[in-house]
């Protein structure tokens, strides 16, 4: 069907009529670019193909007016993300869940360019002295001696499991894949205990899409008495963690600033990379003193609380999840 072709059930007639255009979704006349009935652009797909990479992009990342005042707000006013979209006032920023998930990409994009980083023999953590780096014959021989008791602990422990519902033969085969694994994760760690946590690291997001609503359950139950539904502590927390996403990256770009060694940069990024860890903690403390609107020690004393036993769960998870990871990937 042409653009200026009816849809079933249209029969327009005379001049008027055959210079219409009608929406292919719901065959309304079009009075625009977009439909006024079901809001559906009228616009070609079948087109050049990176011509539709670049609309996708543009449409995840939207790099637009609003994108920068989004960011700019994220980091500087806690909470106030939050506040705005509850309030109604949407349409001027991305909405948390789009933010939090460009966040995902662009912090697994950093984790990757450390690993391609290390894998070039370019180590941006490495701020102390060659010397200072150099681990003794003893202090060497010490951990790979750690390393072969954690395999032969690792091994006597999955020799006890056990699957009930697997036949032996699946049992012992599935024993012995997790064994290799182990294996080949213990090699990894001796070989380059770094590349083997960047590579968990990835692994993160997917951490966090457990650790999150738990974050919000906890706060819910610390708030209880605020009035504010689940849904409003979860909002709160995801814009919280993707201003968490944007402190990393900003500390993985001054790290290259110090790595350069150029002049001053070096002491500047250092003095910058000090004040974006301070400020994080100011920042999630104000979070919850902006957003409940309670007083300065009701809410250090919460603040505490939750930065305390979300810390507590966050370790544990993150050992669980480690201890997963050790025996799949």
């Amino acid at each position: 069907m042409s653009d200026t072709e009816s849809p079933p059930g249209q029969n327009p007639s005379g001049p008027a009529g055959a210079s219409m255009k009608h929406c292919r979704n719901c065959g309304a006349v079009l009075q625009g670019e977009y439909c006024h009935e079901c809001g559906q652009q009228d616009k070609l797909v079948v087109r050049f193909f990176p011509i539709l990479v670049l609309e996708t992009l543009e449409g995840l990342f939207a790099f637009e007016s609003k994108t920068y005042l989004t960011l700019w707000y994220l980091f500087t006013r806690p909470a106030w993300l939050t506040r705005e979209y509850l309030a109604g006032r949407r349409a001027r920023y991305l909405p948390p869940v789009r933010l939090f998930l460009v966040f995902v990409l662009a912090f697994l994009f950093t984790v990757s360019l450390e690993l391609f980083l290390d894998s070039a023999g370019i180590d941006i953590d490495q701020n102390l002295d060659e010397s200072e780096l150099v681990l003794d014959d003893e202090e060497t021989a010490s951990e790979e001696l750690d390393l072969e008791e954690l395999e032969s602990g690792v091994t006597e422990l999955l020799e006890r499991v056990q699957i009930p519902f697997l036949s032996e033969q699946r049992n012992n085969q599935f024993i012995s894949l997790l064994q290799e694994r182990a294996v080949n994760n213990i090699a990894a760690l001796r070989d380059d205990p770094s590349e083997f946590i960047d590579q968990l690291l990835e692994s993160v997001p997917l951490l966090l899409l457990v650790m999150i609503p738990l974050l919000a359950l906890l706060q819910k139950l610390i708030y209880l008495r605020s009035g504010r539904y689940y849904v409003e502590h979860l909002l709160l927390t995801i814009n919280n963690h993707s201003f968490l996403f944007l402190v990393y990256i900003l500390l993985f770009l001054l790290d290259l600033l110090i790595w350069t060694g150029f002049s001053i940069v070096p002491a500047i990024a250092g003095f910058l990379g000090s004040a974006l860890n301070l400020w994080v903690l100011a920042y999630l403390f104000l979070s919850l003193r902006l957003f409940f609107a309670q007083g300065f020690l009701k809410t250090t004393f919460k603040f505490v609380f939750i930065s305390t036993t979300y810390g507590v769960l966050l370790i544990i998870g993150a050992l669980l999840f480690s201890l997963v990871s050790f025996f799949i990937y």
